[in-house]
């Protein structure tokens, strides 16, 4: 749909007439201009402008002043022509001087090839030297009789020196290594158990179990979690280690530690069998008391109830305790929410598999 252009000025002077339009983001190169004796149209699509002129418009002295610089369109054409002209006779010359060259080496190498081949049957028919006949002996071929024995090979056994630490050993922080592993080995001695001292027939971990569980009933949770965690790393799969580290982690106020024991506990003994069914309450038992200590009892109180749903005769044991998370987990579960909903960073966490 085309558009009137109604937006134009113009003035005169005795000879000329000047028409202003004001057509936005057009180029003046794609108008097109239409004149006769009293019409004067422009039309650059969409845009039209059409007026009628007060008296006739001589033809002979119509001026259309562009503004695309057509001097120097011209100018530019005419250097792209000058310039292919010149890369049109240095291709020219190219070509040639390469055709030259061509044709002088295959000469060359006629000649070259003539001359070897003069040279060769001089040297074969030549009749100054008298001719020599000589006989060829056949040399017997050796053969060996046994193949040389492969060489001796050794294997090289390579020990690492043993680190306490995962990281790469360095000079400048080996004296505050060193410091460091002196005093946790103090720490251990004092808590009445170090690996270091052990003799090779206590390295089992029912020694250690047993171990333990002395340090559990003198009151010795430090020496116990100790004797525990070598057990542990020497069997990894034994369920009751794990489990009464868990409780030796309560009695030190080590509760997340508690509910990592008390889930992997649960975890390796399966199936659950009634053989087992005293260890699992336990567990449940130790990770709901940790969950109240953290102050997330709402979640502990389906642990204890399956504690005491698998262990009856505990009643006077997980009773209280289970009695004590319902009360407390009204104020937990609000206080989490409110902390949720406040999106505190120090908010606690748990997570319970």
């Amino acid at each position: 749909m085309p558009i009137i252009v109604k937006d134009f000025s113009w003035w005169q002077t005795d000879c000329k007439l000047f028409i202003q339009i004001q057509i936005p983001h057009i180029s003046q190169k794609n108008a097109d201009i239409l004149t006769s004796s009293k019409y004067l149209k422009i039309s650059c699509l969409p845009h039209i402008f059409e007026a009628i002129l007060w008296d006739e418009i001589n033809e002979e002295c119509i001026v259309k002043t562009e503004r695309d610089r057509l001097a120097v369109k011209e100018q530019i054409n005419f250097e792209n022509k000058e310039h292919q002209l010149i890369q049109s006779i240095r291709d020219e010359e190219k070509e040639k001087v390469l055709k030259e060259l061509s044709t002088w080496k295959s000469k060359t190498e006629i000649i070259y090839d003539k001359r070897i081949n003069e040279k060769n049957n001089k040297d074969i028919f030549s009749t100054d030297q008298p001719i020599k006949i000589y006989e060829i002996e056949n040399t017997p071929t050796e053969y060996i009789d046994q193949l040389p024995s492969p060489r001796t090979f050794k294997t090289i056994e390579i020990n690492f020196t043993p680190r306490h630490f995962t990281t790469p050993s360095r000079e400048s922080t080996k004296a505050d290594e060193q410091e460091w592993l002196q005093k946790q080995t103090a720490a251990r001695r004092a808590a009445g158990f170090v690996e270091e001292d052990l003799r090779p027939e206590e390295h089992d971990p029912e020694w250690c179990l047993q171990k333990g569980n002395t340090f559990m009933t003198e009151l010795n949770y430090i020496g116990a979690v100790s004797a525990y965690s070598h057990g542990i790393k020497l069997s990894p799969k034994m369920a009751i280690l794990y489990l009464n580290r868990s409780k030796a982690h309560i009695q030190i106020k080590n509760y997340h530690k508690a509910v990592e024991d008390a889930t992997t506990a649960l975890e390796l003994m399966v199936p659950a069998v009634d053989g087992n069914v005293g260890w699992r309450a336990e567990a449940y038992y130790n990770r709901g008391r940790a969950l109240v200590e953290l102050n997330t009892a709402h979640l502990a109180v389906d642990e204890l109830r399956l504690a005491l749903t698998l262990a009856p005769d505990q009643a006077n044991v997980y009773g209280p305790e289970l009695q004590r998370a319902m009360d407390l987990a009204p104020a937990h579960e609000l206080e989490l929410t409110k902390s949720r909903e406040l999106d505190l960073s120090n908010a606690p966490t748990v997570w319970c598999k």
